[in-house]
C-alpha cells in the first residue's frame, strides 16, 4: 500500500517510514500541507497520515480541502485520513472527525499503533464505503456533525429532522437505506 506521511517534524516522519516500511508500504513524504497538495499530483496514495499542527496549512485544512475534492481534480476524496499529533484532546479529535478524518493517533505511538489504525481506517473504509445512512435527530447541528463523519467514511447520507419524515423517507426508499442512525 502506497502511503503519504505528511508532518514538519523530519524526526516524526522518519520514524513513521520505520514503522510503515517494516509492513512492506511504500511511504511518500511531504513537510508540510502544499508540499502534500504537490505530492497527490505525483503520488497515489492508498492512504494519507496527517500531523494537525503544521505551519502554514494545518491538517485540519489539508483533510478539509481532500474531503472537499480540492485534491487533484477531486481523485482522493474518500481517502482514508489518519490524524497522527501530539495535540490529541477531544476537541481536536471532533475538528479531526468533522472535516473527514477516519482514526486518531496520539504521539508518541507504541510500535504496531500506526499498523493498527492503518488497519481499522482500510477495513472500516472498505465495508461501508458505498452504503446509505438516514440519520434522524431533530437537531441540525447533531445531523451535520454525524453527516461529515459519515460521508467522511465513504457514506451516503440522508437526513430527517423527526420519526415521522424518517418513516416517510423509508417508505420511499425501501430498498436504498443500509443504515438508520
Amino acid at each position: 500500500m502506497t502511503i503519504l506521511v505528511v508532518d514538519d517534524s523530519s524526526t516524526i516522519r522518519r520514524r513513521i517510514r520505520k514503522e510503515l516500511e517494516a509492513s512492506d508500504h511504500e511511504v511518500f513524504e511531504a513537510e508540510n500541507g502544499d508540499v502534500a497538495f504537490e505530492q497527490l499530483a505525483v503520488v497515489e496514495p492508498h492512504l494519507i497520515t496527517l500531523d494537525v499542527d503544521m505551519p502554514g496549512m494545518n491538517g485540519y485544512e489539508v483533510c478539509s480541502r481532500i474531503r472537499g475534492g480540492q485534491d487533484v481534480g477531486g481523485r482522493f476524496a474518500d481517502i482514508p485520513i489518519i490524524f497522527i499529533t501530539a495535540n490529541d484532546t477531544a476537541r481536536s479529535r471532533q475538528q479531526g472527525y468533522q472535516v473527514g478524518g477516519n482514526e486518531f493517533l496520539s504521539k508518541p505511538f507504541l510500535p504496531g499503533e500506526l499498523s493498527l489504525a492503518i488497519d481499522r481506517a482500510r477495513k472500516t473504509h472498505d465495508n461501508i464505503r458505498g452504503h446509505t445512512v438516514l440519520v434522524v435527530d431533530d437537531s441540525k447541528s447533531i445531523r451535520t456533525f454525524l453527516k461529515i463523519g459519515l460521508r467522511a467514511k465513504g457514506l451516503k447520507v440522508i437526513e430527517a429532522e423527526d420519526g415521522e419524515v424518517a418513516l416517510a423517507i423509508l417508505k420511499k426508499n425501501a430498498g436504498a437505506i443500509d443504515i438508520v442512525v
